[in-house]
C-alpha cells in the first residue's frame, strides 16, 4: 500500500490559498514577486526565502 502526500508550493497568495482550500499542505517560496510578509500572512506550513539545495534541506522543507 502506498501513502500519498500532497503538497502545493508556491510563490503567489493565490497559490496558497487554492493549497488551503483543498486541505493539503503548503509551502510558500518567497522567490517571486509576492512579498515575504504577504506569503507570511496567508499561513502557510511552511515558507522558505529560497529553494533548497542539498537533499537533507529538501527533506526538512517537504517532509513534515
Amino acid at each position: 500500500m502506498y501513502t500519498l502526500q500532497v503538497i502545493t508550493i508556491g510563490d503567489a497568495v493565490g497559490d496558497i490559498a487554492a493549497g488551503q482550500k483543498v486541505g493539503v499542505k503548503t509551502v510558500a517560496i518567497a522567490t517571486g514577486p509576492t512579498d515575504y510578509l504577504m506569503l507570511l500572512d496567508c499561513k502557510p506550513d511552511r515558507i522558505i526565502k529560497q529553494w533548497p539545495e542539498k537533499l537533507e534541506e529538501i527533506e526538512k522543507v517537504f517532509f513534515f
